[in-house]
């Protein structure tokens, strides 16, 4: 597949399950499952026990994204 242009979302968070943006919110906690980033609001007890990264003790959940983040940009391609 080819790339047709790459977007730059620079420190832009937002969670993957409700889409709610945090960006500059100060909010503590949230997951990683698999490659999808989940802010604390939508964490379960079920879905905690699947993480396969925790936010650490007292950190906000941009920070925690941040820090996993191995690139800021997004790839968009046609078919």
């Amino acid at each position: 597949m080819k790339i047709d242009f790459v977007i730059d979302i620079g420190d832009e968070v937002t969670c993957d399950f409700c889409n709610a943006d945090y960006t500059d919110s100060d909010a503590v906690g949230g997951i990683l499952i698999g490659s999808y980033a989940i802010c604390p609001r939508c964490v379960t007890k079920s879905s905690y026990a699947e993480a396969d990264l925790r936010a650490g003790k007292d950190e906000k959940f941009k920070d925690f994204v941040l820090r996993i983040r191995t690139h800021n940009t997004i790839g968009v391609a046609s078919m």
